[in-house]
C-alpha cells in the first residue's frame, strides 16, 4: 500500500474443531489515507486470492508458520456495488470523552425494595415515597444530531461490520483452516502475507481443549460463553455483577419520583418488560473499554505488537432462552437475504447478535445504561411484527431478515426460564446453539411473573346520585321536579380490557389464529375473574361476582342505586343473576363503593407481588383487596337532600375574660340541632345596636365565622366573635346551614332552597374592662313637673292641681359616654346632706342613701343624668354626690369606675299648686316643706289678662299677633305655705286670663321691703281661665 495506508489483520479462533481442521478467521480492517483506486483495495477480492496468507502460531517458546486453507471466496460485483466509488476521508481513530451509564440496577433494587416493603404495609406508602423526593439525575440533552457527512468508504465498512456474510463476500472476513496438530493447548495466533509492507498483524491469545478453538478467555467470557452462573432476579439479594430484570426500570424510577412530588397515597404501577439482562457497574467496563481505546489510538502506538483476548475482539452477545424443562431457543437467530447491486447473497440461516457496549448520544459524550438485552417473547434481532421495516444501510445494500420457524419460545406468567449468552466476536464467529459446549454457564432459573396490577371494572360514569327534599322521598321529589328524572341512577360495568401482550404472556392467544384473531382484536384482561364491591361503612359490606360469559366477551354488570327508610347503615343486594348489584341509601348519606376485580383461584402464582406478601395475606391479594395486585376504582353514591334536614335551633352563651376584645360563644347544645350529614357549611352571622357617644345606637352586622362541617361531625368548632373592642353589647346570631348537595342541583334553582337559618335569642355579651371614670362639668338643682285633672285650657272648670316635685340635681357630664357600650350608666351616691343654717328648718336625715343607676341623655356637646334624691323634712338641704361610671354587664368586678365627688349643691322642695273656681272668684293654696324662720316664705297670686278686640296690646319683643299679658288692677293676694289664700275676684271681662304664682325667701330677721332682697323659689303660670260673662 502506498500513501501511508494501512490494513489491520486480526486472527479469530473459530471455535469447534471438525475433521482434524480448525477454523481461524481473518478480520480486516482497512485504514486508507488516500483515494480507493489509488490502493491495494482498489478491486480487493479479484486480489485476494494471489496473496499469500501465512498463520503463525507461537506456543511453549515455539514458532510455527503455516499456510492456511480458505473456506470462503469474496465477489467482486458485491465489492464495486458496496464499496467501488466511495470516496475516501483520511483513517483517524474517532474518539469520545466517555460514556455515561444509569445506574440501572441499583435503581432496580431500590425500586424492589419499595414495592415489596409496601406490600406487606400498604399503609406505608408515603415512608416509602419519601426515599424518592429527591431531584432527577441530569441527563446530558443529545440536542438535534449534527448534519449527516457524505458516506465514505470507512462509514461504509464500520456498518457493514454488523453483517459478517456480506463482509465475507467483500474479502473483508476469510475464513482459513489449519490442521489441529499445530495447535498447543495455548498460546498466540497471528495471520499475515509477505510483500503486503503496510499489512498490521497484532497477535490473538487462544485456547484449545483438543475440541475448542478459541480466543483466550477473559474477564467474565470463558470458553466462548458469558458467565451468567451466578445471575439471578433483581432483589434476590445476590449482589452478582450479572441479573435479570424483568420490570421497566427508568420508568419506575420517573414515576416514582414524581408521585413522591405530588400525591402520596399510592405506588405508581410498575410495566413488565420481558427478561432484561442487566450488568452491575457497567460504567467500569466502558471506562475500561475507552481507556484501551484510547491506549491504541496513541500516537505511537504500535498495533502490530498488541496481542488480544476475547473480551478485546467482542462483536456482541448471541443471547438463548430454555423455558424449565424445555430445550435452549435462540434469539438471535434469523433467514438473512441481503442484495447487493443486484446480488442475492442467501438466504442463509444466520446469527445476529446483541451490542455489549450500545450507547447513545451525538457529541463526543456518550450515554448509556446497564441493560445488555431485553427479550419480550421475540426476536432479538428483528422487529416486533407490525413495526415499521427496520432502517437499511446506506448505499446499495438491501435485506429482508426472517424468523426460523420453530425456533421462539413463548414467554409466559408464571413460567421459568434460564438465560445464556453465547459470544459473537469481530468475524461473527462463536458457538453455535446446538454446541454442546454452550450448554453451560446460563443464569439461574427464574420466573416471570406479571407486575402489572389488574385494572378494576370499567364503568359508565364515575358517581350515581339520587334526590330528595326535606320531608319529600325521592318518588315525590322527581314528581315535583321532572327536569331531575333523566339523571342516571346505574352504572354499567365491564370486564377491564388489557394490552395484546399482557393477554399473550397469559397464554390467551395460544390457540389457533383463527381462533385467536377475534379476541386480540379487544382483549380483556384475562386476570379479571369477577367483580369486587366494597361498601365502606362502620360495619365494611363486600362482595365478589364473577363475570359471566367466555373470554374476552365478558357479559357487563349494572351498580344502581334506590332510596333507603332511615335507620341502619347502607344495604347491598343483588339481582338478575348476579348482573345487577343495588345499593339503598337513606336521606343525606353518601357512601364510596370501590370496585375492583378479583384473580382467578391459580393466578396469584403469575403476579410478582406473591413473593413480597406476608403470610395471611394471600387472599386479600388474590380477592381484589390489596391495592399494589387490585386497585380500586372509588364510585361516589350519594342520595342528595335539596334543604339540611334540620333547623338550627338553641341558644349561644357569651363567655370572656378580663381585657378580651373577642368572645367565644357555647352553644346550648353540641351542634345546635345541626344535622351533619346534610350540611356542608354553616355561617355564623351578627346583628346588635352599636352604642357610642350619640343619643342613639347605629346597627352592627357581622360575618363571625364560617364553618365546614363533616358528615360525622359530633360538635361545632370553637365559636369566636372578634368586636375589636371590650364593649358590651346585645347579639342576635343567626345560624344558617347550607345543604351539603348544592352541587347535584340545577344552577338556576335559588339559593334560598338550599338554606336552613334561624336568629337565635339575643345573647348579652358582657364588657371586660373596667370603665373609665366620668367627668363632670358641673351639677344643679332640678325638678319635674305633675299636672293633676283636669287639663288647662280653655274649657270650663272647676278646680286645678299641680305639683313640682323637688329634691332632685342635674348632674352635666363631659362626652364621650357608652365607653364600655350599651347600657353604660351613671351611678350615684349621695354622700352629704345637710341643713341650711340660715333657715329655721327640720334637720336632715344623719345617714345617706345607697348607690343608684342613672340612664344620661344628651343636649349640645354634652351629656346629662337627672338624680331624684330620697324624701328629707329639711328645707333646701346641702347635698354632695359622689359618681362614677357603671356598667351592668360586666364581668365580675369591672363594672364600675373610680368615682368622682361633686360640688355641694341645695335642692329644691317639692311644691303642690291648688287652683280652684268658686263663682267669680279663685281660691289658691301652695303646699309643700318651708322654714319655719328667721320669716316664712311669702306666696303671692297675680291675676293677669290678655286684651283682645279693637285697640290691643302688642308685644313690642313678640311676633306680631303675639299674645300681650298685663295685670289686672287690683287682682293681687299674699299669704304663706301651706294656708288658703285670700280669694282672688275674677275681672268681669271677655280677656283671656292666668294667674301668676310665685313664692319667696326672706332671709332677713324681718319681712323685705322689695324684691332685691327677696329670692324666689317658686314660680309658676296657669293659664286658660276663661272671664264670666256679665
Amino acid at each position: 500500500m502506498t500513501n501511508g495506508d494501512s490494513m489491520v489483520w486480526t486472527a479469530l479462533p473459530g471455535g469447534r474443531v471438525n475433521a482434524g481442521l480448525a477454523v481461524l478467521r481473518l478480520a480486516i480492517h482497512p485504514r486508507l489515507k488516500g483515494p480507493l483506486t489509488a490502493s491495494e483495495l482498489a478491486d480487493w477480492p479479484r486480489r485476494l486470492p494471489g496473496i499469500p496468507i501465512q498463520i503463525t502460531l507461537r506456543n511453549a517458546g515455539t514458532v510455527k508458520t503455516i499456510t492456511p486453507g480458505r473456506l470462503n471466496e469474496a465477489r467482486s460485483e458485491v465489492w464495486q456495488a458496496l464499496l467501488g466509488g466511495l470516496p475516501v476521508r483520511p483513517y483517524a481513530p474517532h474518539t469520545f470523552q466517555g460514556t455515561s451509564v444509569e445506574t440501572t440496577s441499583a435503581d432496580a433494587g431500590a425500586v424492589i425494595d419499595t414495592y415489596a416493603t409496601t406490600a406487606k404495609a400498604p399503609d406505608d406508602v408515603a415512608t416509602q415515597l419519601e426515599s424518592w423526593d429527591h431531584e432527577t439525575p441530569s441527563r446530558v440533552p443529545e440536542g438535534p444530531p449534527p448534519p449527516a457527512p457524505e458516506l465514505d468508504f470507512h462509514q461504509q465498512v464500520a456498518r457493514l461490520r454488523e453483517h459478517p456474510a456480506v463482509l465475507r463476500a467483500l474479502g473483508l472476513i476469510v475464513e482459513l483452516t489449519l490442521p489441529v496438530g499445530e495447535l498447543g493447548p495455548t498460546g498466540t495466533v497471528s495471520i499475515g502475507a509477505p510483500g503486503l509492507t503496510s499489512l498490521v498483524s497484532p497477535a490473538t491469545n487462544y485456547e484449545f481443549d483438543g475440541h475448542l478453538f478459541l480466543p483466550a478467555s477473559a474477564g467474565d467470557l470463558t470458553t466462548g460463553m458469558l458467565d451468567l452462573r451466578s445471575a439471578d432476579l433483581t432483589g434476590s439479594g445476590s449482589n452478582a455483577r450479572w441479573e435479570i430484570t424483568t420490570f421497566d426500570v427508568d420508568g419506575a424510577v420517573t414515576r416514582l419520583r414524581q408521585a413522591a412530588r405530588s400525591d402520596r397515597s399510592s405506588l405508581p404501577h410498575l410495566r413488565s418488560t420481558g427478561l432484561m439482562l442487566v450488568r452491575r457497574d457497567r460504567q467500569a467496563d466502558f471506562d475500561d473499554r475507552h481507556a484501551r481505546a484510547a491506549s491504541h489510538a496513541a500516537p505511537g502506538s504500535d498495533m502490530a505488537l498488541a496481542t488480544f483476548n476475547a473480551d478485546e475482539l467482542l462483536l456482541g452477545y448471541r443471547i438463548d432462552i430454555r423455558p424449565k424443562d424445555g430445550q435452549w431457543a435462540p434469539l438471535c437467530r434469523r433467514v438473512a437475504t441481503y442484495r447487493a447491486g443486484g446480488v442475492d447473497l442467501g438466504p442463509e440461516i444466520e446469527e445476529g447478535h446483541v451490542k455489549p457496549y450500545a450507547a447513545t448520544g451525538n457529541g463526543d459524550q456518550l450515554q448509556a445504561d446497564e441493560i445488555v438485552a431485553r427479550w419480550s417473547g421475540w426476536s432479538l434481532v428483528l422487529p416486533p411484527p407490525g413495526s415499521p421495516r427496520a432502517r437499511q444501510s446506506a448505499g446499495p445494500l438491501d435485506w429482508t431478515f426472517d424468523i426460523e420457524p420453530g425456533t421462539l419460545p413463548e414467554l409466559r406468567f408464571g413460567h421459568s426460564y434460564e438465560v445464556r449468552a453465547r459470544v459473537a466476536d469481530l468475524a461473527g464467529g462463536g458457538l453455535s446453539a446446538d454446541d454442546p459446549a454452550a450448554d453451560r454457564f446460563m443464569s439461574s432459573l427464574v420466573v416471570y411473573t406479571r407486575f402489572e396490577p389488574v385494572p378494576p371494572p370499567e364503568l359508565s360514569g364515575m358517581e350515581l346520585v339520587i334526590r330528595s327534599d326535606r320531608d319529600m322521598s325521592a318518588e315525590q321529589f322527581l314528581a315535583a321536579n321532572p327536569r331531575y328524572a333523566t339523571a342516571a341512577t346505574a352504572l354499567t360495568l365491564t370486564v377491564p380490557n388489557t394490552t395484546l401482550a399482557l393477554a399473550e404472556q397469559h397464554g390467551m392467544l395460544d390457540g389457533d389464529d383463527a381462533q385467536t384473531w377475534a379476541a386480540a382484536q379487544q382483549p380483556t384482561d384475562p386476570a379479571s375473574a369477577g367483580v369486587v364491591v366494597h361498601l365502606a361503612l362502620p360495619v365494611p359490606v363486600t362482595a365478589r361476582r364473577p363475570w359471566q360469559g367466555p373470554w374476552p366477551m365478558r357479559k357487563t354488570k349494572t351498580l344502581t342505586l334506590v332510596e333507603r327508610a332511615t335507620g341502619g347503615q347502607p344495604q347491598l343486594t343483588w339481582s338478575a343473576g348476579d348482573a345487577v348489584a343495588t345499593v339503598s341509601l337513606s336521606q343525606a348519606e353518601q357512601i364510596t363503593a370501590e370496585l375492583s376485580s378479583y384473580l382467578p383461584d391459580d393466578f396469584l402464582d403469575r403476579f410478582a407481588i406473591r413473593q413480597w406478601l406476608e403470610p395471611g395475606n394471600e387472599s386479600a391479594a388474590s380477592g381484589g383487596r390489596h391495592p399494589m395486585v387490585t386497585p380500586t376504582r372509588e364510585i361516589a353514591l350519594v342520595h342528595a337532600v335539596r334543604k339540611p334536614l334540620r333547623d338550627p335551633t338553641g341558644t349561644l352563651q357569651a363567655v370572656r375574660q378580663p381585657g378580651q376584645t373577642w368572645t367565644t360563644l357555647v352553644p346550648s347544645t353540641p351542634r345546635l340541632e345541626l344535622d351533619p350529614p346534610s350540611t356542608a357549611q354553616v355561617y355564623l352571622t351578627a346583628a346588635w345596636d352599636e352604642w357610642d357617644d350619640a343619643p342613639a345606637p347605629t346597627p352592627g352586622t357581622a360575618a363571625v365565622q364560617t364553618i365546614t362541617m363533616h358528615p360525622t361531625d359530633e360538635d361545632l368548632p370553637p365559636l369566636r366573635h372578634e368586636f375589636g373592642d371590650t364593649k358590651h353589647r346585645m347579639v342576635i346570631y343567626t345560624v344558617t346551614g347550607t345543604s351539603r348537595f348544592r352541587k347535584y342541583f340545577a344552577d338556576d334553582e335559588p339559593d334560598a332552597n338550599f338554606l336552613a337559618s334561624t336568629a337565635l335569642p339575643a345573647v348579652d355579651v358582657p364588657s371586660t374592662a373596667r370603665p373609665i371614670p366620668p367627668v363632670v362639668l358641673g351639677v344643679r338643682p332640678a325638678f319635674n313637673w305633675q299636672t293633676g285633672p283636669p287639663t288647662p285650657g280653655t274649657a270650663q272648670w272647676d278646680d286645678f292641681r299641680r305639683t313640682r316635685l323637688g329634691g332632685r340635681l342635674q348632674v352635666e357630664l363631659a362626652r364621650p359616654w357608652y365607653t364600655t357600650g350599651q347600657g353604660e350608666r351613671l351611678a350615684v351616691q349621695q354622700t352629704l346632706l345637710g341643713r341650711d343654717p340660715i333657715w329655721s328648718t327640720p334637720e336632715s336625715a344623719t345617714s345617706v342613701a345607697g348607690t343608684t343607676l342613672h340612664e344620661v341623655w344628651q343636649a349640645g356637646e354634652s351629656w346629662y343624668a337627672d338624680v331624684e334624691l330620697p324624701p328629707t323634712e329639711s328645707y333646701a338641704p346641702f347635698v354632695r354626690l359622689t359618681v362614677a361610671r357603671h356598667q351592668p354587664s360586666s364581668l365580675p368586678g369591672l363594672d364600675t369606675s373610680a368615682s368622682v365627688d361633686t360640688d355641694v349643691v341645695a335642692t329644691l322642695p317639692d311644691r303642690t299648686l291648688t287652683v280652684q273656681r268658686q263663682g267669680t272668684e279663685l281660691h289658691v293654696q301652695l303646699d309643700g316643706t318651708g322654714p319655719t324662720g328667721p320669716q316664712p316664705n311669702v306666696v303671692q297670686v297675680l291675676m293677669e289678662q290678655s286684651p283682645s278686640g279693637q285697640g290691643a296690646l302688642t308685644s313690642l319683643d313678640g311676633a306680631v299677633g303675639a299674645t300681650t299679658w298685663v295685670r289686672a288692677p287690683g287682682a293681687v293676694v299674699t299669704g304663706t305655705l301651706n294656708t288658703p289664700l285670700p280669694p282672688l275676684a275674677i275681672p268681669p271681662t271677655g280677656d283671656k286670663l292666668r294667674i301668676y304664682v310665685r313664692e319667696v325667701e326672706q332671709p332677713g330677721a324681718s319681712p323685705s321691703t322689695g324684691e332685691l332682697a327677696e329670692r324666689v323659689v317658686f314660680a309658676d303660670y296657669v293659664l286658660g281661665f276663661p272671664a264670666p260673662l256679665p
